[in-house]
């Protein structure tokens, strides 16, 4: 694992190494930056080599998919890449064509698609998923279990740290090829000798009002902090959570705004590891594993039992040590135990299997949000 060790619930000093639901207007959100149009960047990534061109997103008809799938955020160009690499090998050694795509955002229309259809043969031989997705929702897998598609299978044991976090599926329907952690920067600036927190409940003090951005968009809070908060410390602590926000920001946006003197910045920052570690600005600012353990995004696998052979390869490329180093390098955990990366700096945590298959997110999602909102309007009637 790339960076040095941090004890859970310690810091890492770097120099050592209007819509009910939605946030109101007082969570800021900067405009993005001039950017070329959708299809020129696609374009210059395909031409470039570095990322395959799709025909999803170039207006072309659906395709019947050996593989599809959503991983973890930041590996998403990785993956990309690492799939379009694997499957060129094969082509050129035997002849075998795969059709597969990795969404280039969580929104995407193709998602939902394959996971609303009645129709199996339009159901990829492989399917990924990050943390609290579609497929591993009960109406999905459930309905699928009964047609015969996705059965439970003997699943490779997971290391010794992702055991510990529960991520090993008791059904024995998804298999776990990693997970991505969360993790807490904070400018010790910005602080102006308030402590650094050391873990989630820390975050709900008062002390940090209107101190904290969080990854998120559109005024929501990312998923995953949004549930596992909730599962934690309810809507109470959703509510002095949303006191405290300041607004959302891309990870990246956030690694590199947060030490940086940015008058509009905050002095803490929740984003997931592998943002944590490129924050360039070593000498300001703690990189903090939470105590409770980092919030884990796990990665998953869902296998038709009558997989074709690019789904199969597509599989042996998602849990082979190459991959596993690639992911090791972008700060998330592989379930390999060869990858030659560093055991992770703390433990992780989840919010378990019998909540992921429990709870009813899309009933949640609003007043979950809605308890952030309080919060924020709250700060916001303070001031």
């Amino acid at each position: 694992m790339a960076g040095g060790p941090v004890a859970p619930g310690s810091v890492q000093d770097r120099s050592a190494s209007g819509n009910a639901g939605v946030l109101p207007s007082v969570l800021r959100r900067r405009p993005d930056r001039c950017r070329p149009a959708p299809a020129v960047r696609r374009h210059r990534r395909a031409m470039s080599g570095d990322e395959p061109a799709f025909p999803e997103e170039e207006g072309g008809p659906r395709r019947r998919l050996d593989y599809f799938g959503h991983v973890f955020p930041p590996l998403r160009r990785m993956v990309r890449q690492h799939l379009h690499e694997g499957f060129e090998r094969e082509r050129r050694r035997s002849g075998l064509t795969a059709a597969w795509y990795v969404p280039a955002s969580l929104d995407s229309p193709d998602c939902a698609w394959v996971h609303e259809t009645e129709d199996a043969d339009w159901l990829p031989g492989l399917l990924s998923d990050a943390g609290l997705g579609r497929f591993t929702r009960p109406g999905f897998t459930t309905r699928w279990q009964q047609a015969g598609l996705y059965q439970p299978r003997p699943q490779p044991a997971l290391r010794p740290d992702l055991a510990a976090a529960g991520l090993a599926d008791p059904l024995g329907v998804c298999e776990v090829y990693g997970a991505g952690p969360w993790v807490i920067l904070a400018d010790r600036a910005r602080l102006r000798g308030r402590p650094v927190p050391q873990g989630w409940e820390d975050l709900l003090s008062p002390q940090y009002r209107g101190d904290i951005v969080a990854n998120g968009s559109d005024g929501r809070l990312a998923g995953v902090l949004l549930f596992n908060l909730f599962v934690d410390f309810g809507l109470d602590g959703l509510q002095a959570l949303g006191a405290n926000m300041w607004g959302f920001r891309g990870g990246a946006q956030m690694a590199r705004n947060l030490g940086s003197g940015d008058p509009e910045g905050a002095a803490l920052a929740i984003l997931p590891y592998f943002w944590a570690l490129n924050n360039i600005h070593r000498d300001r600012v703690a990189l903090v594993w939470p105590r409770e353990g980092a919030y884990a995004v796990p990665l998953l696998l869902l296998r038709r039992h009558d997989a074709p052979p690019a789904a199969r390869l597509a599989h042996a490329l998602l849990t082979g040590r190459d991959w596993a180093g690639r992911m090791e390098s972008a700060g998330c955990a592989s379930n390999r135990d060869d990858s030659g990366g560093a055991p992770l700096p703390g433990p992780l945590r989840w919010l378990g299997w019998s909540h992921a298959r429990g709870l009813d997110f899309p009933g949640l999602h609003p007043l979950c949000d809605a308890a952030l909102a309080r919060g924020a309007l709250g700060m916001d009637l303070k001031r």
